[in-house]
């Protein structure tokens, strides 16, 4: 039994096994289906963004892709801007040569399925590190160097003439060097400067400046002393006399061939010889009078200007008189008549003659003395009148100064004959058709005047703010716009594209600015406070306005309304006292800085996006930064200084002492205002003067 069920078993098997083969029968046999491969996971991509600004023009910068698992990337750019060269897990970026404004770039990266993107923004190329204009007027009354028109004078208040044509200029306590072509060049600033450029003091006051036989003099006065020191063409100086100051500076200094230096006040003369000694030549100290006569028994009114001639006499201009000082101190008047000035100039001999107001004079190559005699009727009328030495007075040439320029006070003669005469911020020369410009300009911006760069004028610019497309926003202070107290009351806000187009975008009776910035949206916002008063007793609160981008002014928050106060709350109903813009964040909330008009004491309050204002407990803490990433600001001499990101600081610009000179950096600047605006990657817009500077930054 045993064995026929194993028997059995054995069949059944081998059966199983034979229908398994296919054998055994005629039937289709069974297939199998195989299994679907395992589906690979999609590759996870991330990318590196490059950490620094792009630039038009500027350096190739490298997008790098890591995948989860192995496999290929490809890449591509969008919009086309630029080139993109991709190799494995890397693509270069390499920008446009040029760009007008920036732009957004994608670079995206594919690999399988999967897709990741990185977006890059592309800024114009601020150019070449360094100051240069935006729009406005450059002129002014500063200390740059240059030719012609392109220089600054400070105040021209002391002349000399070489015998090489030049003449030297004590311009604000700068001794500077004037070309018969119009070059300037500064020999010589009598200030302390440390190493960093800050200024730490002036020392000592230039009060004269002579040149006899091939040597140019000056007259310098600090802690009691005078001296008389010689300086070369670079500026080296060698003491030559040193005498105790008196209390009162001299107004002059003359040097004859002979070693010997005349030093004017303003009731004598005094005489240094070659070896030192010091001598009243005529009259005396404190004693103002116009009497004739010997040494210190002569008496002058007022002096204003002296001359040597060619036999050592010494004419002096004295009120409205000419006198003559002879060698050994007899004083005679030559023209004119003491105290009759400012009345109408009357030519005629001697005593006949009368002078207006008589500034300056120098004799010229025949002898006879050039006077620049103003008009007492007339502010703007000046003469150049003769005197020969038989004292007869007769007109040369009228004229007149620039409606925006200084009244023309200082005349010297030069090798030739040349005839200059020195204006303040400027010195013009008689020519055969009349006085041109030599060198210097001055404030040429006594009205606001729309236009393109240098073509457009700004009155008194003092807050400027750069929206997102390249624009910058000015408000600009005139005078016409001003209450009976002088003080601005209108907001006059100005507008500079991309290409320095000037525009007024408002004029509007509002108050006070004091204050601006631009949003992220391009809205312009303005503070102003006490519309037609000072700031000590303002009589109404401030307000927060806004300027929208098609140039609709529209009240945000507080009122200018009577009794000012510190009131939260939204929009209308909150109120302002003096409240000073200060700073916006990346959410365009607004933080001013406002005056508690009961304590006085300073406040912080923040006006949301829409118009809620309220007050902090303390400062915001708001940075305004750069596209850098870092803060942009002045010291107290008005460098521009970086603020790094470690907190140390980098100074990249050289204080101006007045000056705005365009160049390269570090330049000078002497800016207005509470900071440097930022305007564009490795630019600050500024303002200095009368005119929006751009200033490009290392990179």
């Amino acid at each position: 039994m045993k064995c026929h069920i194993i028997k059995t078993a054995l069949a059944l098997s081998l059966l199983a096994l034979l229908a398994a083969c296919g054998g055994g029968g005629g039937d289709t046999p069974t297939v199998i289906a195989p299994q679907p491969p395992t589906p690979q996971p999609a590759p996870e991509i991330t990318l590196s963004a490059p950490a620094e600004l792009v630039l038009a023009a500027g350096k190739p910068v490298t997008v790098d892709a890591k995948l989860s698992i192995p496999g290929a990337i490809s890449w591509t750019l969008n919009p086309a801007i630029g080139t993109l060269s991709g190799n494995g897990n890397s693509a270069v970026y390499t920008p446009p040569a040029t760009l007008a404004e920036k732009i957004r770039v994608t670079v995206l990266a594919t690999s399988g399925s999967s897709a990741k993107s990185v977006n890059i923004m592309v800024y114009p190329n601020p150019g070449t590190p360094g100051i240069s204009l935006v729009a406005g007027s450059g002129a002014g009354k500063v200390v740059v160097d240059g030719q012609g028109t392109d220089a600054r004078l400070r105040n021209v208040s002391a002349m000399v003439a070489d015998d090489q044509g030049n003449v030297y200029v004590n311009d604000a306590n700068v001794l500077r060097q004037v070309t018969p072509a119009g070059a300037v060049r500064t020999i010589k600033e009598f200030t302390l400067q440390t190493s960093d450029g800050s200024t730490t003091g002036y020392f000592p006051q230039l009060q004269g400046i002579a040149y006899a036989d091939g040597k140019l003099y000056a007259a310098t006065a600090w802690r009691g002393t005078l001296s008389i020191q010689r300086v070369d063409s670079k500026g080296g100086v060698s003491k030559v006399i040193e005498l105790p100051a008196r209390k009162a500076a001299p107004g002059g200094m003359l040097a004859d061939t002979g070693g010997q230096f005349y030093l004017r006040y303003e009731n004598d003369i005094v005489r240094v010889a070659a070896d030192g000694k010091v001598t009243v030549l005529a009259g005396r100290e404190g004693a103002s009078d116009g009497v004739d006569g010997a040494g210190e028994t002569a008496r002058f009114r007022a002096l204003r200007d002296f001359a040597l001639d060619q036999d050592s006499n010494l004419y002096v201009l004295d009120s409205a008189s000419v006198r003559k000082i002879t060698p050994g101190g007899q004083v005679n008047i030559v023209a004119g008549t003491l105290g009759a000035g400012n009345g109408a100039a009357v030519n005629g001999d001697g005593a006949a003659a009368r002078f207006g107001n008589p500034q300056s004079f120098a004799f010229d190559t025949l002898g006879k003395l050039l006077i620049l005699d103003r008009s007492g009727a007339t502010p703007t009328a000046f003469a150049i009148r003769t005197l020969t030495a038989e004292g007869k007075v007769s007109t040369l040439l009228k004229g007149s100064d620039p409606a925006a320029g200084s009244a023309s006070s200082v005349l010297r003669v030069g090798s030739g004959g040349a005839v200059f005469i020195g204006a303040g911020g400027r010195i013009d020369s008689v020519k055969a058709g009349g006085i041109g410009a030599l060198a210097g300009m001055e404030d040429s911006s006594a009205t606001s005047v729309d236009g393109v760069g240098s073509a457009a004028r700004f009155e008194r610019p003092a807050f400027l703010a750069a929206d997102g497309a390249g624009n910058l926003y000015v408000t600009d202070m005139l005078s016409r716009n001003s209450g009976p107290d002088k003080v601005t009351t209108h907001l006059v806000l100005r507008k500079i594209t991309p290409n320095g187009t000037v525009s007024t975008v408002v004029n509007q009776s509002v108050g006070t600015p004091s204050g601006i910035m631009a949003d992220s949206a391009g809205n312009i916002y303005v503070a102003t406070y006490a519309p037609g008063r000072t700031d000590s007793k303002p009589p109404y609160s401030g307000a927060l306005y806004r300027v929208t981008p098609a140039g609709v002014l529209e009240l945000v928050a507080g009122q200018p309304v009577a009794a000012p106060e510190l009131r939260d709350g939204p929009g209308l109903q909150a109120r302002f006292n003096q409240p000073y813009l200060d700073a916006i964040d990346a959410e365009n909330n607004l933080y001013v800085q406002d005056k508690d008009p009961a304590s006085g004491k300073t406040v912080w309050r923040k006006i949301s996006p829409n118009g809620v204002v309220s007050t902090l407990d303390q400062w915001h803490g708001v940075q305004m930064k750069a596209p850098d990433g870092l803060v942009y600001k002045y010291n107290l001499v008005g460098q521009i200084v970086r603020v790094n990101a470690d907190g140390s600081n980098t100074e990249l610009t050289n204080h101006g002492l007045g000056a705005t000179e365009a160049g390269p950096l570090p330049g000078r600047l002497s800016p207005v205002g509470h900071r440097p605006v930022p305007y564009g990657p490795y630019a600050l817009a500024v303002i200095a003067g009368s005119a929006i500077y751009k200033v490009v930054l290392p990179h």
